[in-house]
């Protein structure tokens, strides 16, 4: 039995008119007949009763006919939703976004994709952006957000949301605007650990190497409250990238700090993922970046 025997067999209950039926449904009135009779034959039920001037339905088929209207109805949502997965507009996606991925556009973005695609559930968790990259290769996520130098083209592919350079996180004491690495001489830094976020490490210490400047490494922090922590505490300065002073907090002070290199945050995704809902998160996220940037 094939959903169309149950299709036209709501259709000649409707109906209850072979001509009208086969009309309605675009065939003939004998394949009609046949695959009413072949229906009968397969559940074993006697479904209609026929005479030259009339067509009732049985008790039996009168009961069918409430059970096969919910299939068809259940079987054209269930194509529906298909329809909008294959489409992205709904479904799952499992993203990673690192500690300092979300103080710039990020949840702007994020919000942005809420709004356009609400029924899609988007699975968010943090991780450092040193095992993102990892993550995607094993499947693990579908895609990630983080602050790094691309390792994997071979087969993941990145595409940069944002640009941006760095600032001085210190004590309200200091009340500089600015700072010039050279300033940062014999000063105490606090410092993201290097196997956390790479990029931004390898990022602080070629700054340091272009002013001539020795770092004077303190402190390591994992976890970005935790290097706030550290900086509130007296342990040192610390270098973080530009969007990191939205995170207030209370005796903290932040300086832009004069140099030319900067941090990009970094959408990543494998080059095969077949997941329908990656697409339309990657065209919002383009595109709302380039929005929020002009």
């Amino acid at each position: 039995m094939e959903l169309a025997d149950l299709e036209r067999f709501v259709v000649l209950a409707e109906e209850l008119h072979y001509r009208r039926a086969a009309e309605r449904l675009g065939i003939s009135q004998q394949r009609l007949s046949q695959c009413i009779m072949g229906l009968e034959a397969h559940t074993e039920l006697h479904l209609f009763e026929r005479t030259t001037r009339s067509v009732m339905l049985t008790a039996a088929g009168g009961t069918l006919l409430a059970g096969a209207r919910e299939t068809l109805r259940s079987m054209r949502r269930s194509i529906d939703s298909a329809r909008l997965a294959a489409q992205g507009y709904t479904g799952r996606i499992g993203a990673a976004v690192s500690g300092f991925a979300l103080e710039g556009t990020l949840p702007f973005l994020l919000r942005r994709f809420g709004e356009v695609s609400p029924r899609v559930e988007l699975d968010l968790r943090e991780m450092e952006s040193a095992a993102q990259e990892d993550a995607l290769v094993r499947g693990a996520i579908d895609v990630g957000f983080a602050v790094l130098e691309p390792k994997r083209r071979d087969v993941l592919r990145y595409e940069v949301l944002a640009t941006e350079g760095f600032v001085v996180v210190a004590t309200d004491e200091e009340e500089r605007t600015s700072v010039r690495p050279e300033e940062l001489r014999d000063r105490p830094l606090v410092l993201t650990s290097a196997d956390v976020e790479p990029a931004i490490r390898a990022s602080i210490m070629q700054i340091f190497r272009d002013a001539d400047v020795p770092p004077r490494s303190a402190q390591e922090a994992r976890q970005k409250t935790v290097l706030f922590g550290f900086v509130l505490a007296g342990l040192g300065v610390s270098i973080v990238p530009l969007s990191a002073q939205n995170f207030r907090r209370l005796g903290l002070r932040y300086a832009r700090l004069e140099t030319r290199h900067t941090t990009s945050l970094v959408m990543m995704s494998r080059a095969d993922n077949v997941n329908p809902v990656l697409a339309p998160l990657r065209e919002v996220m383009l595109t709302s970046c380039s929005e929020s940037v002009a």
